[in-house]
């Protein structure tokens, strides 16, 4: 049976014969492959796109399609340089490594046995996109379309109208001639039967988007193995059935900049996945079954972290993600939106924006102004954010000083917003403003901005806020020392009762 594998292993590609058009489970009827619209669109490095749309009932008339639309745009490429397309394609440079002619996997199948034949009945060999078939009417087109698909760069694909899954043997052009992929994308959900994704998936790619597709952890796995996406800088598998992600099969990809795999199954991560993937910059954990995401951000160079819509009882500690400009938490998603003003001048924080999911949707909307339902989703995140000083973090103290500036959510941060102890928003601000810069920078405006009512002042010198911000005060660097008086002044200005108690203060 090896040797016969071996046979088909060349310029061909393997596949199962279908026995027949799948039926209807509503009706019982057979489906007919007319239902069965597809797109593909293809970008070739220097020489544009083409776009193909194609029923699965017509292969061949889709093959002529691409057959003519692919000459014509590499007629086009090699006229704006000053060639033609008569010019001689070297067919063996554009065919994969190890391909053969029809002729040799012939012979190679002769040399089977009855035995292995017979094993293999309900396999049919497709020559390498029938651009080597003894009847080719025009070779130089058919040479042009192996030299454009070779270049390919950027593969779409879409359902258009279908009822079936997308067979790899219903792909109207080869894929082993795609040396050159380096991003696939899918943009329609579970589009693919068994097979046709792991031809599509090529050791060239830098990007591969799988959103939707269902595919199982033993699916995933195979098709991710190390080294097979070593290149590999973005991976999204938002969408399919992720139960655990292997460390092994992370370390094989340590060029990745991007990993979301949000919408999965995850319980656990590998604690070291920031260690493995050093220049990962973004990820995307929203939507999973995590419950204590045990990461080490040590090192880590990371934008963005979304951690959010999962049971998370405790946050990683967030300190070391100097870069971070995005976090999500609970139904919380907290931004950057640009660099801090000159502090010597200016009493502010970095500006950011918080976002909130709407009950019953997955649809992100603004937290300010207040709105009850607003309040109701964020309180979450705040007793997460107050249990310990993990979330000590410049964004989330930037977040807590947005918060103060509206009377409600001011209100919502003098409250113990988890039932339980330690779920207070002042102490914990208090405490951040201890912390070193950047933290304590933004943690001494939310002071400043927390305590516009007498009641939240009386509140915070009740927890000696007069002896903390003094101490601050005598701070060696001059920000700090600035910022900590800022603050003090604005417990002051509350109440000429509150003034005359910080001005006897012992």
């Amino acid at each position: 049976m090896d040797s016969l594998l071996r046979g088909f292993a060349g310029a061909g590609t393997f596949v199962r014969q279908r026995t027949g058009p799948a039926l209807d489970t509503a009706t019982g009827e057979k489906r007919q492959r007319d239902d069965n619209v597809w797109s593909a669109v293809f970008r070739a490095q220097g020489m544009g796109q083409v776009r193909l749309v194609w029923k699965s009932s017509d292969l061949e008339g889709a093959r002529s399609k691409l057959l003519e639309d692919t000459s014509g745009v590499v007629r086009s490429s090699l006229q704006s340089q000053g060639g033609s397309i008569s010019q001689a394609i070297d067919v063996d440079a554009v065919l994969p490594e190890g391909s053969r002619s029809r002729r040799e996997s012939n012979e190679a199948f002769a040399d089977t046995s009855q035995d292995d034949v017979q094993m293999a009945e309900e396999a049919t060999y497709i020559p390498a996109a029938n651009l080597m078939q003894d009847n080719v009417t025009d070779p130089q087109k058919h040479e042009a379309m192996l030299q454009f698909l070779a270049a390919v760069t950027e593969l779409d694909i879409t359902r258009m109208q279908t009822s079936e899954k997308l067979e790899f043997d219903h792909l109207p052009f080869e894929t082993s001639c795609l040396r050159s992929l380096s991003v696939l994308r899918c943009h329609s959900d579970d589009m693919f039967a068994h097979g046709t994704l792991e031809v599509l998936t090529k050791p060239s790619l830098r990007c591969l988007d799988v959103t939707g597709q269902k595919l199982s952890q033993s699916r995933i796995e195979s098709i991710l193995a190390p080294p097979s996406l070593e290149h590999l800088t973005l991976l999204n598998l938002r969408k399919n059935q992720l139960t655990q992600l292997p460390a092994a099969v992370v370390a094989g990809m340590p060029l990745l900049t991007d990993l979301d795999v949000s919408d999965n199954r995850l319980a656990e991560i590998p604690s070291n996945l920031l260690q493995l993937c050093k220049h990962l910059q973004v990820l995307n954990l929203e939507s999973n079954k995590l419950v204590v995401p045990a990461l080490d951000f040590r090192d880590a160079v990371l934008r963005s972290l979304l951690l959010g819509l999962n049971s998370i009882e405790y946050l990683p500690t967030l300190a070391p993600l100097s870069s971070l400009v995005q976090l999500s938490i609970c139904t919380l998603r907290i931004t950057k939106r640009g660099a801090r003003l000159a502090p010597m001048r200016h009493f502010c924080t970095v500006p950011v924006t918080a976002e909130v999911v709407v009950k019953g949707s997955n649809t992100w909307t603004r937290l300010l102004p207040w709105s009850a339902e607003a309040e109701r989703q964020v309180k979450p995140a705040l007793a997460l954010m107050f249990r310990s000083s993990a979330s000590f973090h410049s964004l989330v103290a930037a977040f807590l000083a947005l918060l103060a500036e509206d009377d409600k959510y001011s209100d919502v941060l003098a409250s113990d917003v988890g039932g339980g102890a330690g779920t207070r928003g002042l102490p914990h601000v208090l405490a951040m403003c201890q912390a070193g810069e950047p933290v304590c920078l933004d943690a001494f405006v939310a002071l400043g901005r927390a305590v516009r009512k007498e009641e939240h002042a009386q509140s915070l010198l009740g927890m000696q806020v007069v002896d903390r911000l003094l101490q601050l005060a005598e701070d060696p660097e001059p920000v700090t020392c600035r910022y900590a008086i800022e603050a003090l002044r604005c417990i002051v200005s509350v109440s000429d009762k509150m003034a005359s108690q910080v001005l006897e203060w012992e």
